[in-house]
């Protein structure tokens, strides 16, 4: 039984003396297959050809007679469609690539039923796009398989670039499974050595199921800042900071930013200074005024500064810091003056 051409809906077709037929049903016993004519229900033919069959595709009996124009050039024009989709799906090959590769040893009348170069790459964009509904969600890191079309950054429909740049494997770390993915385009590496100035960001809200965070990291180039890499994390320790800092220097060794701005996170600092030791780490201004915010809440201050205008400059202040010069913080900040105007204890001094 051939199981290589398909319906266009993916369902097998049968081959039989020169015809191709489809599932039908089965008997009332559930051991003989009902198949129909792939004619059956065209208006041009309305075919009665028709095959049982055994459960093992032994053919039991033939009924009805064909009237329909099937013949050796329309089974192996489909075939050659099927084994069309099927590569579309399996590969990221540009369709002219894939149309030289399958039709090279194709016969000369079987080309001449074969569809044109434009059907063709509607066909592989539409197998693909099938193809590409969402992978349901595994039930452990283990269990995590990345299709090759997931691993892939496609500029346009026939020029793509490697996307998944790393992976950590799974790792046990603190008594559960870990794992570590880097994504990014390839071609980015080839700029690498050019990114001087970094910024780095988690979001948690977005993370998809069995991570923890997604740790993004953009790059300065000339006049404009672009996202170079998307990192899953599993979580937010040290160690997994300085295994992520691990997998993006081994595949980008001339990755050594001067400066990387990010928020306060003890963790993500620590792990840097212990890779880029002579880094600038620069602080966030707006998760600056966040921490401050936050810590007003926690002090139950929200309501004061909202109502008392000199005590919501006087917290502004804190901020403002943010912008003058290092060496005249100092004379600009006697904190314990503000803290005396504040009417607050030291812990909203140090709300980042």
């Amino acid at each position: 039984m051939e199981e290589t051409i398909k319906t266009k809906r993916g369902n097998v077709k049968y081959e039989h003396n020169g015809f191709l037929y489809v599932f039908h049903k089965f008997n009332k016993d559930g051991d003989i297959k009902f198949w129909r004519c792939e004619f059956c229900n065209t208006n041009d033919f309305n075919c009665k050809g028709r095959i049982h069959t055994d459960l093992q595709g032994n053919v039991l009996r033939q009924v009805g007679e064909h009237n329909c124009p099937s013949g050796a050039e329309n089974i192996g024009k489909q075939r050659v469609i099927t084994t069309l989709k099927k590569r579309a799906v399996a590969t990221m090959e540009p369709p002219v690539v894939l149309r030289a590769q399958i039709l090279e040893n194709v016969a000369t009348p079987i080309l001449a039923q074969v569809p044109n170069k434009q059907a063709i790459k509607k066909i592989i964009k539409r197998a693909r796009k099938q193809a590409d509904a969402p992978l349901a969600l595994p039930l452990n890191l283990t269990e995590l398989h990345i299709p090759q079309n997931y691993q892939i950054y496609m500029r346009t429909e026939e020029d793509g670039e490697q996307f998944l740049l790393a992976d950590s494997g799974v790792y046990n770390e603190g008594g559960r499974e870990q794992r570590i993915l880097v994504f990014g385009r390839e071609s980015y590496g080839l700029w690498s050595r050019e990114m001087k100035e970094v910024f780095a960001d988690g979001t948690f809200s977005i993370a998809p199921g069995l991570f923890s965070q997604i740790y993004v990291i953009l790059s300065r180039r000339r006049n404009w800042v672009f996202p170079v890499l998307y990192c899953l994390l599993s979580d937010k320790s040290q160690a997994t900071y300085e295994r992520m800092w691990t997998l993006i220097t081994n595949m980008w060794p001339n990755f050594e930013p001067t400066s990387i701005s990010l928020d306060y996170e003890a963790a993500a600092i620590n792990s840097i200074r212990v890779f880029f030791p002579v880094c600038e780490i620069r602080g966030c201004l707006y998760h600056l005024t966040h921490n401050l915010k936050r810590k007003l809440a926690e002090e139950g201050l929200t309501q004061r500064y909202r109502a008392d205008a000199d005590f919501s400059v006087l917290c502004r202040m804190i901020t403002a810091v943010a912008f003058l010069p290092i060496q005249d913080i100092s004379n600009a900040l006697p904190v314990k003056n503000l803290q005396k105007k504040l009417g607050v204890t030291g812990r909203l001094m140090h709300a980042s």
